[in-house]
C-alpha cells in the first residue's frame, strides 16, 4: 500500500504540473510579460512547491532534517539533468542552439546559490548561531538578498531583451479569457502540488523503515525526482511547443 500510495502521490504531481505549463503560457501571452520571465519566475515558484512543501514537511512536522536537505539538493542535480533531457523534444537543433544566452546569468546566481549552501554545511558548526527569528547561522541570512538581486538584475535583463527584439516574445494577448479562468485552474493545480507534496516525506520515511534505505538516499532519489516532476511535466511539454 505504501508503494501504491507513492504512486497515487507522483501522479497527482506530473499532472498537475503538465497544466501549470499550459496555464502559465497563456498567463504570459495575457499580461504581456516574455515567456521567459513567466517561466523564470511565476511556473519556477509554483512547481518548486512541491520541494518547499515537501522539505518543510520533512522538518517542521516529521523531524527529518537529512530528508529535507538531500531532498532540495537532489532536486538540483535532478532538474540540471532535465535540460540535456530536453535535447529529446528537439528535432532540428539542441535546445542550448534556440535559447538566448541571458540564461547563463540565472546559471551564475544559481551556481553561487549553491556554493552558499556548500560553505553553510561545512563552516556552519564553527560560526556564531544568530537568534533573530530562530536558530539561524549568518550565511543563511545570504540566500534571500542574493536570490532577489538575482531576480531583479534578470528581470531588467528580459525587459531590455524583449523591447530591443522585433519578435514579440509575449505573444498576442487572449482577450477573450478572463484572467479568472485562467488563474483558478492554475491556483487548483498549485495547490494538487502542495496536497501531494505534504505526503511526500512521510511516505519516504515509512520506505526508509520498511526497505533499510537510508534517509539521505531517499531523500535525493524518492523525494527528489518526485518532487521535481512538475518541473519535468512543464519543461518538456514547454519546449515541445517551441518555448
Amino acid at each position: 500500500m505504501i508503494w501504491f500510495e507513492y504512486i497515487v502521490c507522483a501522479a497527482v504531481i506530473l499532472v498537475s504540473g503538465s497544466f501549470l505549463s499550459h496555464y502559465g503560457e497563456l498567463i504570459a501571452d495575457k499580461s504581456g510579460f516574455s515567456k521567459g520571465w513567466i517561466g523564470l519566475v511565476l511556473l519556477a515558484l509554483m512547481t518548486s512547491l512541491s520541494q518547499l512543501v515537501a522539505s518543510l514537511s520533512a522538518v517542521v512536522i516529521h523531524g527529518l532534517p537529512d530528508m529535507a536537505v538531500a531532498g532540495l539538493i537532489g532536486s538540483c542535480m535532478f532538474n540540471s539533468m532535465v535540460i540535456g533531457l530536453l535535447d529529446l523534444t528537439s528535432k532540428n537543433s539542441p535546445v542550448s542552439n534556440k535559447v538566448h544566452q541571458g540564461h547563463l546569468l540565472a546559471i551564475g546566481f544559481g551556481v553561487i546559490l549553491m556554493a552558499l549552501a556548500a560553505i553553510d554545511f561545512l563552516m556552519g558548526s564553527h560560526l556564531p548561531i544568530l537568534y533573530f527569528f530562530h536558530s539561524m547561522d549568518p550565511i543563511t541570512i545570504l540566500f534571500v538578498p542574493v536570490y532577489l538581486i538575482a531576480m531583479r538584475l534578470m528581470f531588467k535583463f528580459e525587459q531590455s531583451r524583449v523591447a530591443s527584439s522585433v519578435h514579440n516574445f509575449a505573444g498576442e494577448k487572449i482577450d477573450d479569457v478572463s484572467w479568472f479562468a485562467l488563474l483558478l485552474p492554475f491556483s487548483f493545480c498549485g495547490l494538487c502540488i502542495v496536497g501531494a507534496s505534504l505526503y511526500l516525506p512521510d511516505i519516504a520515511n515509512q520506505i526508509a523503515l520498511i526497505t533499510g534505505w537510508g534517509q539521505s538516499f531517499l531523500g535525493s532519489s524518492l523525494i527528489a525526482v518526485t518532487a521535481c516532476l512538475p518541473e519535468l511535466a512543464v519543461s518538456i511539454s514547454a519546449a515541445r511547443r517551441g518555448s
